[in-house]
This record gives structure tokens, C-alpha cells and sequence, in this order.
């Protein structure tokens, strides 16, 4: 993976922010590419696969919060709503339409993530049945091809964020009810 989020932002000690959450992904799965190990290309598919989807969470999220601050001010009662749709809600499918509809990603984007899904479904669903899931060669395949949807995704992450100037503003732990699903 080569996109990387740029960091805008000093962060109080220990706590992980989104920029490096991010990054930290980057960097592990790069490092499972380079280094060629067979052995975690399902990890590294699997973290892509959940990684995509909080990151569309987040970014409809952010769109909504940032919206609703250009009004007025918010609640506290309605970032917690707008917290349980966003995180608790949706599934796959729906986050993508909404990032979609709310014109945070283009047609060609979303068609590729509703394929990521469909072949996350797959993949997951069907774990037991997948006869690939111990060969490195078409695991190697799949996690690049997954590498790609996720570089367009961080880029339209960091232009979002750019625009926004939400990384100033944002940590997901004030945002999400569980940690970031990083743990190696």
C-alpha cells in the first residue's frame, strides 16, 4: 500500500488517532507483501476487509457531524444518534450506498467496494469451503487487488480530511463505543 494519511495534529500520549491506526495497517501490510508471508495474506485480507468498512463508517460520520457544525451546534445526544446509526446500524452494503449517496466517492469507487464486499462475503462467509484460503499465489493476488480499493479510499480519506480539517478536530475513540479493530 503506498497511501498513508498525513498526519496533521499533535495527539495526547497513548492514545491512537485515526492517523495512525491507518498507518499502522499500511505498514503491517506492506510488510506482509514484502516479505512475502504466505502465511498471513488471509490476516491481511481479513484486516483489509474490516478496515474498509470503518473507514466508509467514518467518513459518512464525519461528513454528517461536519454538516450539522456548519448549522449550528450540535448535541451530545445527536452525536450519539448519529453514533449508533453510523456504527451499530448499517452493514456493509448500506455504508457504501450512504458514502455514495452523500457524493464522498465516485460510481467507479463504489462499484469496486460493493465487488470488495461481495468477495468478502465470500471469503469469510465461506471460509470452511474456500479451497484458495491455503494457497499463497492467489491469496498474494486477492490482497493486492484488495491493496488498491483501499489506496483510492485513504486518498478520498485524505482529501475528505483536508477539507474538512477534521483531523484536528477527531479521534475515533471519541466516536466509536469499541477500539479499532488493530490487534495484530
Amino acid at each position: 500500500m503506498k497511501e498513508k494519511i498525513k498526519k496533521k495534529r499533535n495527539k495526547a500520549p497513548k492514545q491512537k488517532d485515526i492517523v495512525e491506526v491507518v498507518n499502522q495497517i499500511v505498514d503491517e501490510v506492506n510488510r506482509i507483501l514484502r516479505d512475502k508471508e504466505k502465511e498471513k495474506y488471509f490476516y491481511g485480507l481479513t484486516l483489509l476487509y474490516s478496515f474498509t468498512e470503518n473507514l466508509l463508517r467514518h467518513m459518512s460520520f464525519i461528513d454528517t457531524i461536519w454538516k450539522q457544525s456548519e448549522e449550528g451546534e450540535i448535541s451530545d445526544e445527536l452525536i450519539e444518534e448519529f453514533r449508533d446509526y453510523y456504527f451499530d446500524k448499517l452493514n456493509f452494503y448500506g455504508i457504501i450506498e450512504k458514502v455514495y449517496d452523500k457524493k464522498l466517492i465516485k460510481k467507479s469507487l463504489k462499484v469496486k467496494l460493493q465487488e470488495l464486499r461481495k468477495q468478502r462475503n465470500d471469503f469469510i462467509h465461506q471460509c470452511w469451503l474456500y479451497v484458495q484460503r491455503n494457497d499463497g499465489r492467489y491469496l498474494r493476488k486477492e490482497l493486492i487487488g484488495v491493496v488498491d480499493i483501499v489506496n483510492s479510499l485513504v486518498e478520498r480519506f485524505n482529501r475528505m480530511a483536508e477539507e474538512t480539517g477534521v483531523l484536528d478536530l477527531y479521534h475515533p475513540s471519541d466516536l466509536t463505543k469499541q477500539e479499532w479493530i488493530v490487534k495484530g
